[in-house]
């Protein structure tokens, strides 16, 4: 089903507005594109503009937790839908459900809370026929609501030949709401099978899909999930809590998509349990618009938010991820790292799947980790394959305890226009890495267009540490940060093979060499620079050395390696030995008489005159040591 139709699904007056989020998020400085806001569009009705009601005991359930109420429940949306629409209501009580049950258009399903649950029976009806489909399911519905229930897969104990794929399932929908439902107890135990799911599907398929999930051919449009529970805390295991599909298996060109996860909303939902990936999954190139709000994450997971495969135009905000580990058994699996939040694309036939437009901002991951020993190319963000994404106001604290693994890892792997701002990121080995080797090497080597701003990086190790190989990407923009490092074995910044990199207005703490700098024709100015163990600055390319600040005075200010062209330095207060490279910079109207000067300090004439020195350079080190006029070459 395709639409153009603007009018958003009904959702309880009493939750957050997403504008309103969205306007929150406004406030940094214009880091949210405009497309986010889109057009102004009428609030809905609370519910679908009818007035009956059908109680699904009047049509045979009995919700005692053993009669199976399947039938009844079909009875009843037949009837809701005989009538054009109205409120199906399941009173308290414990329904078995042996099959799938499918929704209708202009209907409201309505429980009495946690006490009204759809449960699934362990054998009698789940067969292979089933195997894609869920307990409820809205195909081909427009205008539906779900809420104030529970829906339990009961899979605890439940066998392979009877296993139930999703709790609830959506292809070809449009304005959708589901609040305050309760999901449990899905997928397989591992012993079994590997787990199933994903919990909720919400997935868009292309005309001859390959693997149609779902049987519909359509999209989703505007679809809200607020204030729902995610819970697996039982014996079963599901690989995803939520997965946000579109038919990317087709591998057909963008043009040719017709379908599309637009505007799907999750706001104020909570994720606790055992999930082999991920906690929500959003995957394919037509999905875009989307969004994840104030979601909670506590369990394990692979990653908590993933936007793939060509996801654009989306949103991860103000959620909380909390002491999340990964699941023990992906650990031995090189392949499945750990990274609470993604934003990365895909290589297929006809071309990159890129990510576009991506933000994710103002999250908060706390005391993350793998167990065991960990992986040092784990970290709380992984960027790859992206066209413009915000990373923006996050915070970071602990990720395996600081001892392995940062804050974002940045494939050297087709990313343009990243922009990382104002985040937090304490409590890790590294802040920011480019690692030599992608995961995995889907794109061209490209990193261009990079902006790291006024962050807060407190690491183990290196705060910067880009890729020293080649091609490293060009027009890196990197200021006004504050980079602290506890380790005196390392550079608290080392630079890569980034053309063009501008490294300004830096408060750079601590180190082996507090800048060690590999990228050509890079600019270094007005950066204060202390607590290096050995150098605060060592250049090992070509690079212009202006007005920085160095306050070390046992630690040489600028050192270079054999066969380095020797840096442009101009106006730089430095506070190192005798010894160190960079002459201090000035102007007067003669030779210095006073003052405690370096050989190599050069003093200009201020008002210059014909037949005059226009300078002078110090040659021996003194008060005011031992000067030499510079005069023009005859």
């Amino acid at each position: 089903m395709r639409t153009t139709a603007t009018t958003e699904p009904a959702r309880p007056a009493d939750l957050l507005a997403r504008r309103g989020l969205l306007g929150a998020l406004g406030v940094a400085g214009a880091a949210i594109p405009l497309a986010f806001a889109g057009p102004a569009r009428a609030e809905p009705e609370a519910a679908p503009a009818t007035t009956s009601s059908f109680d699904v005991r009047d049509f045979g359930a009995l919700g005692d937790g053993s009669t199976d109420d399947t039938q009844a429940f079909r009875d009843t949306v037949a009837a809701v839908a005989a009538a054009g629409g109205g409120r199906m209501h399941v009173p308290a009580g414990v329904y078995m459900i042996s099959g799938p049950v499918y929704l209708t258009s202009d209907m409201v399903l309505a429980g009495d809370g946690d006490a009204s649950v759809i449960r699934a029976t362990l054998t009698s009806g789940w067969t292979t026929a089933d195997r894609q489909k869920g307990i409820l399911n809205i195909v081909g519905a427009v205008r539906v609501q779900v809420r104030d229930l529970c829906v339990d897969q009961n899979s605890s104990q439940r066998e392979l030949a009877h296993y139930v794929q999703y709790s609830m399932l959506l292809n070809t929908t449009e304005d959708i709401a589901i609040t305050n439902v309760t999901f449990r107890d899905a997928g397989l135990r591992k012993e079994v099978s590997r787990p199933t799911g994903p919990i909720l599907a919400v997935f868009a398929n292309e005309e001859n899909a390959p693997s149609p999930a779902g049987g519909g051919v359509g999209g989703n449009y505007r679809v809200y999930v607020g204030n729902c529970r995610f819970l697996q805390q039982g014996a079963a295991q599901v690989q995803f809590g939520i997965r946000v599909r579109s038919d990317w298996q087709a591998d057909i060109p963008l043009e040719a998509y017709e379908h599309y996860n637009d505007d799907i909303v999750f706001e104020n939902c909570h994720f606790d349990g055992y999930f082999l990936r991920e906690g929500i999954e959003f995957a394919g190139r037509t999905n875009r618009f989307n969004q994840a709000i104030g979601c909670t994450f506590v369990g394990q997971y692979s990653t908590a938010i993933d936007f793939d495969k060509g996801t654009s135009y989306s949103v991860a905000a103000f959620n909380r991820i909390d002491g999340i580990r990964q699941p023990e058994e992906n650990v031995p699996d090189p392949n499945i790292l750990f990274f609470p939040i993604t934003d990365h694309g895909a290589l297929y036939t006809f071309g990159p799947y890129f990510n576009v437009g991506n933000v994710i901002a103002y999250n908060t991951i706390t005391a993350c980790a793998t167990p065991g020993a960990g992986n040092d190319l784990e970290a709380a963000f992984y960027v790859a394959g992206t066209r413009d994404t915000r990373i923006i106001g996050n915070t970071v604290d602990g990720f395996h305890g600081g001892a392995v693994g940062g804050g974002l890892r940045l494939d050297v792997d087709e990313v343009r226009g990243l922009i990382l701002r104002d985040n937090v990121f304490k409590g890790v080995n590294w802040g920011i890495r480019t690692p030599a080797t992608e995961r995995p090497a889907h794109f061209q080597d490209t990193l261009h267009d990079v902006v790291i701003a006024d962050n807060t990086i407190e690491a183990a190790g290196r705060t910067i540490w880009l890729t020293t190989a080649a091609p490293g990407g060009k027009h890196f923009r990197i200021h006004g940060n504050r980079l602290a490092t506890g380790g005196a074995a390392t550079p608290n910044v080392e630079t890569g093979q980034q053309v063009a990199l501008l490294f300004t207005g830096n408060a750079v703490t601590g180190g082996d060499v507090g800048v060690l700098q590999f990228s050509p024709r890079a600019v270094l100015s007005t950066n204060v620079i202390s607590g290096a163990a050995t150098a605060s600055i060592d250049v090992r390319a070509e690079t212009t050395v202006l007005a920085n600040v160095t306050d070390d005075a046992a630690t040489n200010d600028l050192v270079t390696s054999d066969g380095t062209r020797l840096p442009t330095l101009v106006a730089n207060s430095f506070a190192g030995p005798d010894a160190a490279l960079g002459p201090a910079i000035s102007y007067a109207e003669a030779q210095p008489s006073t003052g405690t000067w370096r050989a190599g300090d050069q003093v200009y004439r201020s008002r210059p005159s014909a037949g005059a020195p226009f300078g002078w350079v110090c040659v021996a080190a003194g008060t005011p040591g031992t000067w030499r006029a510079i005069v023009a070459a005859r």
